[in-house]
Order: structure tokens, then C-alpha cells, then sequence
């Protein structure tokens, strides 16, 4: 395995090393009921100290030039993608760095590799953490995957717009009504009650008309502000 390869295996590996540990951290907090503002302010947290003092610290001292090299990566090359500007950054001058030192480069590539995927990871949790809550509220917990959530606006995903409908019930029936085509009837209001009522059955609590009457209120209130 030569330095690149041992970098984006080990880029990778930590990856799905913090897929499996969030997953595990959601079912364990799941189970005793705790809300998602608690588990995700210790996640963060954690996050944060652990890159910090197991790599941050470590790079910045005992590996301080070529850190410094890989993190000016792009001020070298200029690539379609970051990852061939850490190819190249890796097999010429952090090469050329270790190869008058006395130290290990596989031990830098191993800890720089880690560190840069934590890095990812904290950002990816925490800028999408209405994604996560939605997860964690409904124990989705295979949508675990932070590599399809990096550079990808969440919102954008339709497992995202799958969960929002779960959680927000109303949302299907306003649909239908800002659809031009649509036939709103009491019967398809029921269809859709009923479909819905394993999961967020509560959220139906007013009566028909009632329910009918917000919404139509509330899309008319938006037509005449947009």
C-alpha cells in the first residue's frame, strides 16, 4: 500500500467507523428517551475535543511542516478535486519532507488522514443537524451516511422530503391543495389520514374542517405575500 493508497483507506475507513458510532449513539440515547438536543450538543462536543487533542495537537506539533504542507495543498496544485491536490501534495513535497527526517511518513499520513475526515464529519453533523433530528425522531438510522451529505445541500434529498412528510403530515395535504389539478374532497383528506396515522397520527387532532380551512388560509396568506 503505498502513501496515497494508505491515505484514502484510512480517509475512508474513519468514515464508516463514525457512521457506526453515531448509529449506535442514536439507538442507545433513542432507547432511554433522550431528546435530540442533548445527544447532539455531547456529540459535537465529543467530536471536537477528541480531533482536537488525539490529532490537531499531535500535527501541530510534532508533524508542524508537513502539516502546514498539506494544509496549503491547494497554494501547490491546482486540481479538479481536493483529493488529487493530496495526491500530488503527498508523493512530491511531504515526501521530499520525510525523506531527510528521521521520522515515519506513514505515521503522519495515518493521523493527517483521520484528522481531515473528523474535520468532515463534525462540520457535516452539525450544519445538518434538522437532517439528524429527523433520523433520530424516527429511527431512520440507515440514512447514516455523512459521505452523501458532504457538498450536498440536505434539503435537496428526497429521503429528506420522505422524513419532513412523516413528521409534518399537513405538508402532503397542502400539497395537494396548491395543486391546480387536484380534487380536495373530504375522502382524500381520510386516504390521507389514514396512511399517516401509524406515524404522526397526533398531528391530525383538529377536526376536518377545521384542518381543511387552516390550510386553505394558510395558502391563500402565502399566495397574497409572494
Amino acid at each position: 500500500m503505498d502513501n496515497f493508497e494508505l491515505y484514502t483507506y484510512t480517509y475512508e475507513k474513519t468514515y464508516r467507523i463514525a457512521e457506526r458510532f453515531l448509529r449506535f449513539a442514536f439507538i442507545d440515547n433513542k432507547n432511554k428517551n433522550r431528546p435530540f438536543a442533548t445527544i447532539k450538543n455531547q456529540i459535537t462536543k465529543w467530536l471536537y475535543v477528541y480531533t482536537q487533542e488525539n490529532y490537531t495537537n499531535i500535527l501541530d506539533t510534532k508533524y508542524t511542516e508537513p502539516f502546514e504542507l498539506f494544509s496549503k495543498k491547494a497554494q501547490y496544485y491546482e486540481m479538479e478535486t481536493e483529493l488529487e491536490e493530496i495526491k500530488c501534495i503527498l508523493e512530491n513535497e511531504i515526501q521530499e519532507y520525510f525523506a531527510t527526517t528521521n521520522n515515519n511518513i506513514k505515521d503522519f499520513i495515518f493521523s493527517v488522514a483521520i484528522h481531515k475526515a473528523l474535520q468532515e464529519i463534525y462540520n457535516i453533523f452539525s450544519t445538518t443537524s434538522p437532517f439528524f433530528k429527523l433520523v433520530y425522531n424516527q429511527k431512520k438510522y440507515k440514512y447514516i451516511q455523512f459521505k452523501k451529505l458532504k457538498n450536498t445541500s440536505y434539503q435537496t434529498l428526497t429521503i429528506y422530503e420522505k422524513m419532513m412528510d412523516i413528521e409534518y403530515p399537513y405538508r402532503i395535504i397542502e400539497r395537494e391543495i396548491q395543486n391546480p389539478k387536484a380534487e380536495i374532497t373530504t375522502t382524500k383528506i381520510d386516504k390521507i389520514k389514514n396512511n399517516l396515522t401509524h406515524k404522526k397520527k397526533q398531528l391530525f387532532d383538529f377536526t376536518e374542517d377545521d384542518g381543511i380551512a387552516y390550510l386553505i388560509t394558510n395558502y391563500f396568506n402565502k399566495t397574497r405575500k409572494s
